[in-house]
């Protein structure tokens, strides 16, 4: 009797973390041009939004006017002053703060009237997507390092992050830029910041929280593998060769199998390092599965002083249990295949990993009166 063997598995690389975003949804939709709203991965009626941008920081006064009425002035969070290093060399200094955008509550609550016409009336929009870690795409000094200072230099004031890894749960939302531009330039480079035309700024780059699945699924025929694997006979010396030799047969019987669609294998996610992890999960299960591993006194006749002895495997060639030989032969005769037939083996596998947000750096024209009296005189 033929008959399919099945093995489930559920696999959680990382311990949950709250707030990670599954789906993502083009926020046009919702009348978030240029942004994407992303899905709960545990409530689905849930979203938030990828930011987009930093913008230079302002803030508000009433202050009078000439005529005694109270009107409102927006104050930028810039300065300029002239400094010098400890080589005599001479720059205008530009500090300035960003901030990561806000949407604001109004247009939350557009977009989420728009969201729930398309989705269910419990969807909602929450807020922006919690962030682990930041990071630029380049160095945090732009520019040379000379003492000659014949360049412009900008420095962006926080630490990088690992944006593979989601850590940093307290990246700060506000950053200081500070542009070192060499005094000669001016009062010409204040002149083209008063119009918005500054340095390129690279990307800021953050990461966000994302948990995904993964299903992944192997089904193959047990005869042909064994069939193929049986070529060879029993293989003996340490655990590290022998190990590697019964991996390598395995994974040449798996593309030929493949091919003869005596196996069949499907992995969703294209990312090539994705694959390859469960290329060699499959690979470890079936070596696992198929084959026996005995330590061995001389690479045919097992330990009869006490064969229930366990036995230390080394790969080094000192230490406890390097001398012992290994070896390896299929756990299952022709006949016990034959009964079962076929293996099916599904792997649902969570993940915890990020998901980056790519933000521009964006400067309005500067005011006049955010330079120093020194630097106003020459404009």
């Amino acid at each position: 009797m033929k008959f399919l063997v099945s093995i489930a598995i559920l696999l959680s690389t990382i311990s949950a973390q709250a707030g990670a975003g599954a789906s993502l949804w083009n926020g046009a939709h919702v009348n978030l041009k240029g942004r994407m709203l992303i899905q709960d991965a545990d409530n689905p009626d849930t979203f938030y939004w990828l930011p987009t941008k930093f913008k230079l920081r302002t803030h508000s006064d009433l202050i009078p006017d000439e005529n005694g009425n109270l009107v409102i002035k927006n104050t930028q969070a810039v300065t300029q002053g002239f400094i010098e290093d400890a080589n005599g060399n001479k720059f205008s200094k530009y500090d300035m703060k960003v901030s990561l955008e806000n949407l604001g509550q109004e247009k939350l609550i557009r977009a989420t009237q728009k969201l729930r016409r398309i989705h269910g009336y419990e969807a909602k929009i929450v807020g922006m997507l919690p962030l682990c870690g930041m990071a630029l795409g380049l160095p945090t000094i732009i520019g040379a390092a000379d003492s000659s200072a014949n360049i412009t230099q900008v420095k962006f004031g926080f630490s990088q992050d690992s944006l593979d890894n989601c850590t940093n749960f307290n990246v700060a939302r506000t950053f200081n830029i500070s542009i070192l531009v060499p005094k000669k330039l001016e009062p010409a480079f204040a002149k083209s910041m008063m119009k918005g035309i500054g340095p390129a700024f690279p990307s800021i780059k953050l990461a966000h929280p994302y948990k995904y699945e993964d299903n992944v699924s192997l089904k193959i025929d047990t005869r042909k593998f064994r069939s193929m694997m049986s070529a060879g006979g029993k293989l003996t010396g340490t655990f590290k060769y022998v190990s590697a030799q019964v991996e390598a047969k395995i994974s040449k019987a798996m593309k030929q199998l493949a091919f003869t669609g005596h196996l069949k294998l499907n992995i969703q996610s294209t990312d090539p390092q994705i694959k390859a992890h469960y290329m060699k999960m499959f690979t470890e299960m079936l070596k696992n599965y198929f084959y026996s591993f005995t330590a061995t006194k001389d690479g045919n006749t097992p330990n009869e002083q006490d064969p229930l002895k366990p036995v230390t495997f080394s790969s080094s060639n000192g230490g406890s249990g390097s001398s012992a030989i290994v070896g390896v032969e299929l756990a299952y005769s022709k006949e016990e295949v034959e009964e079962i037939g076929v293996i099916d083996i599904s792997i649902n596998d969570i993940n915890y990993g990020a998901i980056q947000s790519h933000n521009t750096i964006e400067i309005p024209a500067l005011n006049k009166e955010n330079f120093s009296q020194e630097l106003q005189n020459l404009l």
